[in-house]
């Protein structure tokens, strides 16, 4: 069963997962596959049924929720959460041998706490932002959202390794996401105004999701690749720098594909 689940992780089938996860009434299971769908009204039910223990993924979980309403009184909580979760982190930490390293790396991987408080702050930038831009004039302040757009060219810079697990990719790719989709929201008035700002989530999105797909083909899960490029970013227009990448990467994932056959023809 153990076996089941990690190849099912790894082919990103959260769909099964959440449904084997009722079925043998797991919250654990249920907590960690439905943000990743993204299903937040379920998780909502979910999360204040769990019978779960507390530990850094749970909290980290309860975070993304947390903010998801992308409002202020989300980011105290989430905050809230954040310096639990710390707690549990440190906690585990210091109950692991002194020479054991390889124990040591799936915790590392939860700090990912520090993701949660850079949303955090991308939420409240957004919020002060268009409290200045509304009452002057919106996007001309260029010193406007500068923690936002440096905390967007962190997350570029700071990603897991090649070989890590495509879970652990996921896991920070996919609430990364749900941020970008935040920005887009918040500056869809922009196109006229500030383009720049208005295309910053699109942008940043489309590398995104390119750069998931590229380690799930690389990593030799072609089918996933092809499934991230198609159901992840969900719009309809896109940069051609990388839209370019998107088709390249189909192209190379159906290629490898077993059994070959005519290449579909890509949407952009």
């Amino acid at each position: 069963m153990e076996k089941w689940l990690y190849c099912a992780s790894q082919l990103s089938q959260w769909d099964a997962l959440v449904v084997f996860g009722k079925l043998v009434d797991n919250y654990e299971i249920r907590l960690d596959s439905l943000w990743k769908q993204p299903d937040w009204a379920y998780l909502k039910d979910v999360i204040l049924k769990a019978q779960v223990d507390e530990t850094p993924k749970f909290r980290i979980i309860q975070a993304y929720f947390a903010l998801h309403e992308k409002n202020t009184n989300g980011v105290a909580e989430a905050e809230n959460i954040v310096g639990k979760g710390v707690d549990l982190a440190l906690e585990q930490w210091w109950q692991l041998p002194e020479m054991s390293v390889h124990a040591r790396i799936p915790l590392l991987q939860q700090f990912q706490l520090v993701e949660v408080q850079e949303s955090a702050r991308i939420i409240v930038d957004i919020a002060n932002g268009n409290k200045v831009a509304g009452s002057s004039v919106v996007g001309v302040h260029g010193s406007l959202y500068a923690d936002l757009k440096d905390i967007l060219e962190t997350w570029r810079l700071r990603t897991p390794n090649e070989w890590d697990g495509l879970t652990v990719w996921y896991d920070l790719l996919q609430w990364r996401n749900e941020m970008y989709n935040g920005v887009i929201d918040a500056f869809r008035e922009f196109s006229t105004t500030n383009p720049q700002l208005h295309h910053l989530g699109y942008r940043d999105k489309a590398w995104n999701v390119n750069k998931l797909a590229h380690i799930a083909r690389k990593q030799g899960l072609n089918d996933v690749c092809v499934s991230i490029l198609e159901k992840m970013y969900g719009h309809s227009t896109m940069e051609v720098q990388e839209a370019f990448v998107k088709i390249r990467e189909q192209a190379k994932a159906y290629l490898e594909m077993r059994g070959g056959g005519s290449l579909p023809v890509a949407v952009i």
